[in-house]
């Protein structure tokens, strides 16, 4: 079913229209370029009243004001209301601006009037939430930017005589307002004397930074995790996806496992092996105390992620961020439940690349509809390290920290150790010696040994392993340390 337009909003004459956007003169000059009115005005804070398109200073006024000005202009007209979130939302005038806006409505449609409020977010009040729609404006399209960088480089041929604009470039870019990729473009010809897709990437990333809404992390490389041979062979399958674009988008992957064992790990190792950004999004983080705030921060989240993809989006322990769904009509009057809700009907419905890895520590805190076959591509499951595995991770240890942990200590004297407790070890032993931090160490599988065996239990035959069978005690450590070698 094709989206609903800003266009359709107009022409049906829906009285108020929210307008959710970063780009607000774009907005403006889309709605005057439909010719769905013969008269168009503009109204903040600062300006008072202007007549557009040219922006003709008329009055000042506050928007009470304004609000009367509107009744009395003639038919058939628009009036843009410029950072009109802040005049809709809770605060000294909050009352009055929701009242006077809602005596007028009746007249806004027999006089075939739109008051369009544009801002880049809104809490739409309750007094309000029959009266107006709410429409969020789409980031610009690669087609729309391309023209942004064509003429900046015409425009200064002398100078930049050996740019190009390419595919890669613009791809980069998405994400950016109009405003923003002008910017962005001009400063990568200053100093690459080229569009760099590399600078414009980085630019691109920092509006996920700037939001506030989710965080960039560094990826890690493959040789830097031990082990979880199938995990990455899965991973690697999926890179044909960016390269064929007849192949379905993966969704992706459940991690589930014991705490310590590499599941953060892979989420950042997969971003490195997909060469894409790795995006995490802290669901509790976004709660908010006001009615509707949460919600609102989990769409503008899913949004700037759609914006920026493609990238692999990173959910750490996701038990904890869904644990209280079941509850969430009693607890929170339902905001956990309507978060996650959204989330996953964004996921599943999302067109763009965006990979998700989430992370779980407690499968039993999942609600049953989560684990469902379609919500993720596969559910893998992370044990213990095996004796092969716990080689290569003392390898990638000793190699980091400095440290001498015997390859050979693999076999039994760290059996049941997760790889941070390995890597714990590594750094101990610099300061206390390898016996005394050894014997300092208690590993999960002791100290929680009930939890470690119902959650193996629990992953027979319902997930998959993200590692190949362990080696027999019996194998010839000799042999181990060889195929170690071979591997890495």
């Amino acid at each position: 079913m094709a989206r609903v337009s800003l266009r359709d909003y107009v022409e049906a004459v829906f009285p108020v229209i929210l307008v959710e956007t970063f780009q607000e003169d774009k907005v403006i000059s889309d709605v005057i370029n439909f010719g769905l009115r013969e008269n168009y005005y503009s109204w903040d804070v600062c300006q008072g009243v202007e007549k557009l398109p040219k922006r003709t200073p008329l009055k000042k006024m506050d928007i009470i004001n304004f609000f009367e000005f509107v009744v009395q202009r003639e038919r058939n007209s628009a009036f843009f209301v410029r950072d009109g979130g802040a005049w809709i939302q809770e605060g000294t005038a909050y009352i009055k601006v929701i009242r006077a806006l809602k005596n007028i409505i009746p007249h806004l449609k027999s006089a075939k009037k739109t008051i369009i409020f544009i801002d880049a977010e809104f809490e739409i009040p309750r007094r309000l939430s029959k009266e107006v729609v709410l429409y969020q404006d789409r980031l610009p399209s690669t087609e729309e930017l391309r023209p942004i960088a064509e003429r900046l480089i015409s425009d200064n041929r002398d100078k930049f005589s050996t740019a190009r604009v390419t595919d890669e470039a613009i791809i980069s870019s998405r994400g950016l307002t109009l405003a923003e990729a002008e910017n962005i473009y001009a400063l990568s010809l200053i100093k690459h004397k080229d569009l760099d897709k590399f600078l414009i990437s980085d630019e691109r990333l920092s509006t996920v930074r700037k939001s506030g809404l989710a965080e960039i992390w560094e990826p890690v490389p493959e040789d830097q995790v031990g082990g979880l041979d199938k995990l990455k062979s899965y991973l690697k399958n999926r890179l044909k996806a960016f390269s064929d674009p007849e192949l379905p988008n993966p969704k992706g992957i459940l991690l589930v496992g014991i705490p310590g064992t590499g599941k953060s790990l892979s989420a950042k190792m997969a971003a490195s092996l997909f060469e894409i950004p790795l995006v995490r999004l802290d669901i509790p983080s976004l709660k908010g105390s006001r009615v509707g705030e949460s919600e609102r921060k989990m769409r503008l989240a899913t949004n700037l992620v759609e914006s920026v993809a493609p990238v692999v989006l990173w959910l750490d322990e996701f038990e904890k961020a869904v644990g209280g769904i079941r509850s969430s009509n009693y607890t929170d009057a339902g905001t956990t439940s309507g978060m996650i809700s959204h989330l996953l009907t964004w996921q599943q419905e999302c067109k763009e690349l965006v990979f998700t890895v989430a992370t779980c520590n407690a499968i039993e805190q999942l609600p049953t509809e989560l684990v469902r076959a379609g919500r993720f591509d596969a559910i893998f499951f992370v044990d213990l390290p095996n004796n092969l595995e716990r080689q290569e991770i003392i390898r990638i240890m000793n190699k980091r920290y400095g440290s001498n942990i015997p390859l050979e200590w693999a076999l039994d004297e760290l059996e049941g150790w997760t790889g941070a407790e390995i890597e714990q070890l590594a750094k101990d032993s610099l300061f206390d010696g390898l016996d005394e931090a050894k014997k300092n160490i208690t590993p999960i599988s002791k100290t929680m040994s009930e939890n470690v065996e119902a959650l193996q239990k629990w992953a027979r035959g319902r997930a998959r392993p993200a590692s190949s069978a362990a080696i027999s005690k019996d194998f010839d450590p000799a042999e181990v340390i060889k195929e170690v070698s071979r591997n890495l």
